[in-house]
């Protein structure tokens, strides 16, 4: 009918404000951003732990006593075990972000700083002491 469609969370305000006269810095919540912490984290650490796995397993092999081959299996069936760990937090991260975005994004207490581009003023705001 004409009428312009807007998401859930782009009714909040989240206290950023980039216009002609002031720029105004306002992070997401704590608990939006330990989510988002966790997809990023957890997919960081799988894709590092994950490309020098075969190195590691090699060099390991190389320098245990035995049979390299033997080594080898026996570190390639312990990788699963420890890299299970950063993918079920990249998963369940990218999980509720994803699938659960209005209830994750939501906007913190306030902006954390303002510079005020005609005074060149920055205010730094404290919520914490509130004062």
């Amino acid at each position: 009918t004409g009428e312009e469609q807007r998401e859930a969370y782009e009714l909040l305000d989240y206290h950023q404000i980039i216009d002609h006269e002031r720029y105004r810095h306002a992070s997401l919540s704590k608990r939006s951003m330990f989510w988002f912490y966790l997809w990023g984290g957890g997919r960081f650490v799988f894709w590092v732990m994950a490309l020098l796995s075969p190195v590691i397993w090699a060099w390991l092999s190389w320098v245990l006593d035995g049979e390299f081959t033997a080594n080898l299996w026996m570190f390639a069936k312990e990788t699963t075990w420890y890299l299970t760990v950063p993918l079920a937090c990249w998963a369940i991260g990218s999980l509720v972000v994803n699938k659960f975005t209005n209830w994750v994004v939501l906007p913190s207490k306030g902006p954390l700083w303002e510079f005020n581009r005609r005074t060149g003023m920055v205010t730094i705001f404290d919520y914490d002491n509130m004062g």
